[in-house]
């Protein structure tokens, strides 16, 4: 399965930046790999692991970028060995591997395989009992110190709700743009794709099915 996917996702990665979202530490060493070349990328393997190990993917507006972080990086590197930059067995190539085993790893540990979105709301409705109750109203056009509270923590509650539904959603995007770029691999039997790129967990077990129904999700 051929799937050119890096200049998509560098636009959807620059727009989460420019929207405003903190950069994570792969965002960084993305752009180093890109300015020092695939000549170093051995010893730079241990330095993305940790990296993509360490990317904040909680719920938070940062999701967006540190998830798409950890899917192009991958790209990058899985575009690599596609293309033949460097033999199936080399040192490189090995390197790329490690880093793809820590990526999924990352992915499938905040996935939540059952997760249902919840649907979101524009405006909170105030609770009952407020007086001239409109959803969306301002919390300081509510005199009385408990309705306010309980106002306030509701509009929290469905923040955090929002964002719980983007990691979700970005992870498991992420996790199918490295999978695409996985069973790619043409010069790899399957067998060898799994040992080398997964390990024990979903990513392994989407894998081994043959992506097909994850894929078309």
């Amino acid at each position: 399965m051929k799937t050119v996917i890096s200049s998509l996702l560098f636009a959807v990665l620059i727009a989460g930046v420019c929207a405003g979202e903190t950069p994570s530490r792969i965002i960084d060493l993305q752009k180093e790999l890109e300015k020092n070349g695939r000549q170093a990328l051995a010893g730079f393997s241990v330095k993305v692991a940790n990296a993509v190990k360490e990317t904040d993917l909680s719920p938070s507006a940062d999701v967006r970028t540190n998830a798409m972080g950890i899917a192009e990086m991958s790209s990058q590197l899985l575009a690599d060995l596609r293309e033949g930059k460097f033999g199936k067995d080399s040192s490189e190539a090995k390197a790329v591997s490690t880093t793809i085993r820590a990526a999924l790893g990352k992915l499938d540990s905040v996935i939540e395989e059952d997760y249902k979105e919840h649907p979101g709301r524009a405006n909170v409705f105030p609770p009952a009992g407020t007086p001239n109750a409109s959803a969306g109203m301002s919390p300081d056009a509510i005199s009385d110190p408990e309705l306010k509270r309980r106002y306030l923590e509701a509009i929290a509650n469905e923040k955090q709700q929002q964002l719980k539904n983007s990691q979700q959603r970005e992870a498991r995007m992420a996790r199918r743009v490295i999978m695409r770029g996985v069973s790619s691999l043409e010069t790899f039997t399957k067998e060898e794709l799994i040992d080398r790129f997964t390990d024990e967990g979903k990513s392994r077990e989407i894998l081994r099915e043959g992506l097909a129904s994850e894929l078309k999700r």
